[in-house]
């Protein structure tokens, strides 16, 4: 494998990990890489404003899941009101 192809290679894998954080994740480690570059120190990756974005991520995350799950529920319920309508309607026309 020659120079090109792994720094190819390593670029890819970078692009593939990176596109794995979250927004909030990604802001904390541009501050948190900023801070570091501000002090003097070399930026190890993982700062703490990159590890609180990750954790709101996650929330968000969760938060994003609920909101589905709920929205599946109304759904649901709407199709058993619609069911029990129906059912109604049948009966009532019986009835007739």
């Amino acid at each position: 494998m020659n120079i090109s192809t792994t720094l190819m290679s390593t670029a890819a894998l970078a692009l593939l990990i990176s596109a794995c954080d979250g927004p909030k994740e990604r802001a904390g480690a541009a501050k948190d890489e900023a801070a570091a570059r501000a002090a003097g120190v070399a930026y190890d990756g993982k700062g703490p404003a990159e590890r609180a974005g990750a954790a709101a991520d996650r929330v968000d995350q969760a938060a994003a899941k609920a909101r589905d799950s709920q929205a599946d529920a109304f759904e649901n319920q709407g199709r058993v009101i619609r069911a029990k309508a129906e059912a109604d309607a049948d009966r009532l026309e019986q009835q007739a």
